[in-house]
């Protein structure tokens, strides 16, 4: 009954239950309605809500899904994992800081980087070439999983004080 309303994809894309389910479609095609009723399908056949994770591209798209969610299933759609990949990564991230051996995480804005960069910056003496620099170093850093004593064998060492740099 709870899936009467859908056409033949889907339905198949909202009972599919054998693990992950990536959804691509055009704009019109019922995608959102596709994932809300999949989503309501999970929890009555059992899966519990927390348990449940859709990500969308957008926040409105993510607002949108988790109110729908919600509308359909009541109160337990509050409790499903609904969000932008990066508003669900920093939830998981911030409810398990203590897993990672981090106290008091904080994620701050692009702008706030770039102000923290420019006033250390600033106080070696460097202006805006170091934020660039070291905002792409960080970067390379961060996508290739280098850490500051491996710092030695980048050319930015050679470029930047070890204490700026780190």
């Amino acid at each position: 009954q709870l899936l009467s309303g859908l056409d033949e994809h889907q339905r198949y894309a909202a009972t599919r239950m054998d693990g992950k389910y990536l959804l691509l479609a055009g704009s019109g095609s019922g995608k959102s309605r596709s994932i809300v009723y999949r989503v309501a399908y999970l929890i009555e056949v059992g899966v519990k809500p927390w348990e449940i994770v859709s990500i969308s591209f957008t926040n409105k798209a993510s607002v949108e899904l988790s109110e729908r969610i919600i509308d359909l299933v009541g109160e337990e759609g509050h409790e499903v994992n609904t969000g932008t990949f990066h508003s669900l990564c920093t939830r998981i991230l911030m409810r398990n800081q203590s897993a990672l051996n981090i106290e008091n995480m904080t994620i701050i804005s692009e702008t706030e980087v770039d102000g923290i960069i420019r006033d250390i910056g600033s106080s070696y003496g460097y202006m805006k070439d170091a934020l660039v620099d070291i905002k792409h170093f960080i970067d390379y850093c961060g996508t290739n999983g280098i850490y500051p004593e491996d710092y030695d064998e980048y050319e930015i060492r050679n470029k930047y004080p070890a204490d700026y740099v780190n």
